[in-house]
């Protein structure tokens, strides 16, 4: 169970603990109260004597209609409180699930939208809550470019479908600022966080800063630092190329980021050709990244679509 499944088993549980210790809350401010201890008192005798009776086929009606006149007197005691029946009854947040979880043996939508918060909150800046590839809008897209946005979304589908279980384990997506890249890997991860993936997206420039902050960590903190990377579902490194150069330390970490990562999915955005990456890197990362048979490279066609 992954880490965010049982947060939000947790969070189901909290819900039923805190509810169960509000009806408790009053009923005990009731049973302080003399009257009301006193009818309880009663009721709780009345429902023992008709159950006696019931089981030996004696005729209760006299009892029974003394305990109707005991519970109307206690509903009444408890408006005078400030109560009413309800308040003794648990209300959980999910009535479908009761805030368990599970119905007839299957998730809830609770369940999920949980494990989605969770992994939303831990995913990093994402361009759009957008998770539906299908509703994303391409008639703003000029015509003469619109083929390359259809291929782009027609595979993020396939990535999805399939996913963790694809073959090729890097998407490099290519072409000029705010043609839509960010945005298209978004909807990508909101698709898995629905489907209980974990994500992580990471600009360049703050994967780099963290790969210098793990070359000078301790030893016993390096893994700390390494672990979010290494551990995600998918992990989407954006404007890959843009960061600084740490001699000894960019290309060196971004190999075994890649390395540690090869069963696992990796998606980076690029504004930069595919040849700037193996200059930049060197040929053991470009072999990594454009690997014909492990990797998807495509190319987004057309101009800043923000000022569109």
């Amino acid at each position: 169970m992954s880490r965010f499944l049982r947060d939000a088993h947790n969070v189901l549980q909290e819900r039923r603990f805190l509810e169960e210790q509000r009806v408790q809350k009053v009923l005990n401010a009731l049973l302080d109260d003399d009257t009301y201890s006193v009818l309880n008192a009663e009721k709780v005798d009345l429902r023992a004597n008709m159950s006696r009776l019931a089981s030996q086929n004696k005729d209760y009606s006299e009892l029974k209609a003394r305990y109707d006149e005991i519970v109307a007197k206690m509903q009444a005691r408890m408006q005078e409180l400030g109560y009413v029946e309800d308040d003794l009854k648990r209300k959980p947040v999910c009535p479908l699930c009761n805030d368990t979880g599970f119905i007839d043996g299957a998730e809830c939508g609770c369940l999920k939208q949980i494990v989605y918060a969770r992994l939303r909150a831990h995913c990093g800046t994402l361009a759009t809550d957008e998770s539906d590839f299908d509703k994303v809008d391409l008639s703003i897209i000029p015509q003469k470019d619109r083929e390359s946005y259809e291929n782009f979304y027609a595979i993020l589908k396939l990535i999805a479908d399939k996913f963790p279980l694809n073959k090729k384990k890097i998407l490099g997506v290519f072409g000029a600022v705010g043609v839509g890249k960010s945005y298209g890997l978004s909807v990508l991860a909101n698709n898995l966080m629905q489907s209980g993936f974990s994500v992580l997206v990471i600009n360049s420039a703050e994967m780099n800063s963290l790969f210098l902050k793990m070359h000078l960590a301790r030893e016993a903190d390096k893994q700390d630092i390494w672990e979010p990377l290494i551990e995600c579902d998918l992990l989407v490194i954006d404007d890959l190329g843009a960061e600084p150069t740490i001699n000894n330390v960019t290309a060196n970490y971004l190999y075994c980021l890649i390395n540690e990562r090869d069963e696992k999915t990796t998606a980076f955005t690029s504004n930069l050709p595919e040849d700037y990456l193996r200059t930049k890197y060197g040929d053991r990362v470009f072999s990594r990244l454009c690997h014909k048979q492990k990797s998807i490279l495509l190319t987004l066609n057309g101009k800043d679509l923000r000022l569109n």
